[in-house]
């Protein structure tokens, strides 16, 4: 219907001069009269007719409700959608005669849709603010994100990348997908994060910005292919921390730039808040740390009566006062050793020990009979006789006098938490440009010290107080914003507390604008980051250098190292070469002496090497024990030669620590530039590859990398690649060898033996390829199919009459570092449903034993199963007996070394006879391994050994080979 009807000249004139969008209509035949050209531009697209008034008016009871009521009704309607958007409406309706056409409505329309997104925005902001204070970690404060951000755009598919430069790798503690799994820690690489995380800037992608990034080469993809993908960096002080991130898998899920523009908002209270539950974390584990410390410390312990009178005390007390004897302690009052100032405090103390039926702890200053003061935590608690009654009362003295500057810095890191904690919730302020007004929420105030009534609402309770150096660049920087030149108000800048001193804050905001654009409003937060500034120098050079040897760390040394390479582009001759140093046998200092001592030697070595080189070159400490050394401006080859030589040298040199003289080697590898030298990356593979060359000599070497061994490098990759594709392609087989009675020689287990049935090269046997295995960690997946295959195999002897055997299976030092290992024990043997009884797990000592402790619970562990514990080559490690005592052990193998000098060294025989005999002692039973010769096996039969495994009875066989040993044997009982 045309919009030129006739109508009263009121609404002639209503329609030409309203800033509204005007719609005239008749409510009884539902047909429009006429409308203004607000009505076109907000209903872009769409036909102006009574379709449009039915959607808007009619299609449901309340609306028609509203528009048959009094004149002055309003409706709202929110999430109205027009064409692809969804707007948020408001109508006022007014009901008026004519003469002509009877009853008319007229719809004044205002679009809200603006003002509820900022409203919508102000709430998220407060609940973000209020989550840092609330949640109790870091998960549930990512939780409490994602529910925000899902309130103000589609997030069901959302997640969080932490990055940490030191190993230059990302990690996701928070991650919902709707297809993929949450990734493990991982290198930073070429994935759609990675890229935002190495910008530093947002990144809104659709499939054709994708396609385009792909094609570029930037990045690759990676996971299951979604719509739209939406990243903006966790930026705090320039400082990237990770990114935060959403995407979408269904075409009418788009994202937009206002999307982009409320997530790059939010991101930076996202990055401060992570920041702040980490600190909070850290300072968990150091308060747990120090709590663990006293827990464990040999404390002074002391029983008195219910007076305070000394009963009982141990060693620890009699060296805490100074005292040669318990007499000299028994019979006294505790309040004789508490000096005058603190007795009346002491007393009320004692006489809330009783009443309070549980420990209660203080602190008082004590004096011994020599007349020294000490600083003493009393931790004091009743204990009952047989009915319950109070009978005497145990005190545990902890002498914490030269502990002061820790527990110092324990308040300190508290008061640090607490601040925190409370400061979590940043201050809010909202201004509002046309009245010039400006909200500061409590928190706000309390950042400068005044309290929720006080300050007005006048810009110059914030500006007034900014320093005068500062505020320039605040107000251009505000100028800038409001006038469009950047989309956020982003400045650090100090502000005058009420104590008169400055504190520096960050501050930051986002303009609201009107239709026409033009800012009407301005919200956001302030941040208290004077601690933060004062640490900043401190994180840079925690970032970039070594926190043991102060040496520069791979990060930056890999920096110096791509300068070099870019200068020697600029010259005919390459001028620099670099060193890769592992010293060697370093991991026998930490295991015999310990970890205090091993750092110490590291430092020194360091300062050694350091001394070594020229004031152009550059060493640093990549990790562990090793080392690396850029070598600058080279004149000639042969002075990396002499600086080699100087290095060997000082090294060699012994070191003296806490009374141990240590001594070492190490070994180096030589990466020298060349004109075709162009990446960093390459240029270490070749020193590393050159460096486990000279380890490889014996150590004490150095090894200048040449083609060769990169050949030698491809190989084993190669091997590596075939040992990853053996599993899958079923080319690993299980041979086993069987053990026999001694005296019977009855067979009472077998052993399984991996061999690899290479397609090319035939049968490998397992020293060419286990200690790959291992350093690559296959040893894993392939262990945990041996002991499956081998639990099915000696399942289906029994159900073929052969119930007693039983199959040994080794077990690796690395599979020993698995957590879960008793797991997969556990549903190896549920599977198959084999006995825990029938499965012997075979460990050798000299790879387990450098970390005892650990390796001792995980073997009770795996005794609790069921299963029996035998010892491989004992009496080549490092335990002795008495050690293997310790441990739930059933048998003792002896090894081929022993065995085979059976008969021709004496000595050697004393020492198996004696192995068997202590074993014997223990409960033990023992096995004789590589037994070839019926005079070994005779003096073994002498020796009362019990058991016998070689090859004088069987090599190692297929499982249906070795049926013929077992039937004669096992079929007898």
């Amino acid at each position: 219907m045309s919009h030129q009807s006739r109508n009263p000249t009121s609404i002639d004139l209503l329609l030409k001069i309203s800033e509204d969008a005007i719609l005239v209509f008749s409510p009884t035949t539902k047909k429009v009269v006429n409308f203004n050209h607000k009505i076109l531009e907000l209903f872009t697209g769409e036909a102006i007719d009574h379709l449009l008034l039915d959607r808007l008016f009619f299609s449901n009871p309340a609306s028609r409700d509203v528009i048959t009521a009094r004149s002055g009704s309003i409706m709202r309607l929110r999430n109205f959608k027009i064409g692809k958007e969804f707007r948020h409406l408001e109508i006022r309706l007014k009901n008026i005669e004519d003469g002509n056409l009877g009853n008319l409505t007229i719809a004044i329309i205002k679009d809200l849709t603006q003002q509820f997104k900022w409203q919508k925005t102000q709430e998220a902001l407060i609940k973000i603010s209020e989550s840092v204070a609330t949640s109790k970690d870091l998960s549930e404060l990512l939780v409490q994100f994602h529910q925000i951000i899902s309130q103000m755009m589609p997030a069901s598919n959302f997640y969080v990348a932490l990055y940490h430069p030191e190993q230059n790798q990302i990690s996701f503690p928070y991650y919902v997908d709707e297809y993929d799994s949450p990734p493990p820690p991982q290198p930073l690489g070429k994935g759609l994060t990675d890229y935002v995380i190495r910008r530093k800037n947002p990144l809104l992608v659709t499939p054709e910005i994708f396609e385009a990034l792909i094609k570029s080469g930037e990045v690759e993809s990676i996971g299951a292919p979604s719509i739209d993908w939406l990243g903006v960096p966790l930026l705090t002080r320039q400082l990237i921390i990770g990114a935060m991130a959403v995407q979408s898998y269904q075409h009418d899920i788009r994202y937009t730039q206002e999307d982009l523009q409320f997530l790059t908002f939010i991101a930076p209270h996202l990055a401060n808040a992570i920041l702040i539950k980490q600190a909070e974390t850290d300072q968990r584990k150091q308060h747990d740390l120090i709590k663990s410390i006293f827990e464990n410390s040999p404390y002074a312990i002391v029983l008195t009566d219910l007076e305070g009178n000394f009963l009982d005390c141990n060693n620890a007390l009699i060296s805490l006062l100074n005292v040669q004897t318990k007499e000299e302690i028994i019979g006294k009052n505790a309040l004789e050793f508490i000096i005058l100032e603190d007795q009346e405090r002491a007393i009320r103390f004692f006489e809330k020990i009783i009443p309070s039926n549980q420990p209660i702890e203080d602190e008082f200053t004590a004096r011994t009979p020599d007349g020294q003061k000490l600083i003493l935590k009393i931790t004091a608690s009743p204990i009952n006789d047989d009915n319950q009654r109070p009978q005497y009362i145990v005190g545990i003295f902890n002498d914490v006098t030269r502990q002061r500057i820790s527990e110092t810095a324990l308040k300190i890191s508290e008061e640090r938490y607490k601040l925190a904690s409370e400061g979590a919730n940043d201050g809010i302020w909202d201004w509002d440009l046309i009245a010039n007004r400006i909200f500061y929420s409590p928190r706000w105030k309390k950042l400068l010290g005044y309290a929720p009534d006080e300050l007005s609402e006048s810009p110059d309770e914030w500006f007034g107080r900014i320093h005068e150096d500062d505020l320039p660049g605040v107000k251009s920087n505000l100028e800038a914003h409001l006038s469009g030149l950047i989309p956020h108000f982003e400045t650090e800048h100090r502000i005058r507390h009420r104590d008169g001193e400055y504190r520096w804050v960050l501050a930051r905001g986002m303009a609201v604008k009107s239709e026409f654009g033009n800012p009407h409003r301005i919200a956001g937060s302030l941040t208290d980051i004077t601690r933060q500034k004062a640490n900043e120098d401190q994180l840079i050079h925690q970032a970039l250098y070594d926190r043991l040897t102060g040496l520069p760390n791979r990060i930056l040394f890999t920096e110096r190292l791509d300068q070099a390479i870019k200068r020697s582009k600029r010259h005919e001759e390459p001028a620099f070469a670099i060193l890769l140093l592992d010293l060697d046998r370093f991991k026998i200092v930490n295991d015999s002496l310990g970890h205090r001592v091993g750092d110490q030697m590291i430092v020194e070595i360091a300062r050694r090497l350091d001394d070594c080189l020229r004031a152009e070159d550059t060493i640093a400490r990549l990790g562990g024990d090793e080392f690396a050394i850029l070598l600058n401006d080279l004149r000639d080859p042969y002075e990396i030669i002499q600086i080699i030589n100087r290095i060997q040298r000082e090294i060699n040199r012994p070191i003296l620590i806490e009374g141990n003289k240590v001594f070492t080697t190490c070994s180096i590898g030589v990466a020298i530039a060349n004109p075709d030298t162009d990446s960093t990356e390459a240029m270490m593979r070749d020193a590393d590859t050159a460096m486990y060359e000279a380890k490889a000599q014996g150590g004490n070497a150095y090894m200048i990398f040449d083609k060769v061994m990169h050949a030698k490098a491809v190989t084993l990759l190669d091997m590596e690649t075939n040992l990853r594709q053996a599993l899958s392609n079923h080319e690993l087989v299980v041979y086993y060898q069987p053990i026999f009675d001694a005296f019977t020689q009855r067979v009472v287990y077998v052993e399984a033996l991996l061999r690899w049935n290479h397609p090319k090269h035939g049968i490998i046997l397992p020293n060419q390829f286990i200690d790959l295995a291992e350093d690559t960690g296959l040893i894993l997946p392939i262990g945990e199919w041996v002991l499956r295959e081998s639990c099915t195999q000696i399942k289906k002897w029994h159900a073929a009459g052969m119930k007693n055997l039983k199959v040994s299976v080794n077990f690796s030092a690395r599979q020993f570092q698995q957590t879960d290992l008793p797991s997969m024990v556990r549903d190896a043997l549920l599977q198959t449903q084999l006995d825990p009884a029938s499965l012997v797990i075979e460990i050798t000592e000299s790879r387990n034993f450098s970390q005892f402790e650990k390796f001792e619970t995980m073997l009770w562990e795996l005794r609790g199963l069921g299963v029996k514990i035998s010892i491989d080559d004992f009496g080549t490690g490092y335990s002795s007996l008495s050690t293997i005592q310790r441990l739930p052990v059933n048998t003792l193998k002896i090894g081929q070394n022993f065995i085979s000098q059976i008969g021709i060294q004496k000595e050697n025989d004393l020492i198996v006879q004696s192995m068997i005999e202590m074993a014997h002692r223990l409960g033990l039973s023992v096995i004789a391994e590589g037994v070839e010769t019926e005079e070994q096996l005779a003096v073994l039969r002498k020796f009362h050994c019990d058991m016998i495994q070689g090859f004088h009875f069987s090599k190692p066989v297929k499982a249906n080979e070795i049926e013929a040993f077992l039937k004669p044997f096992d079929s007898q009982g």
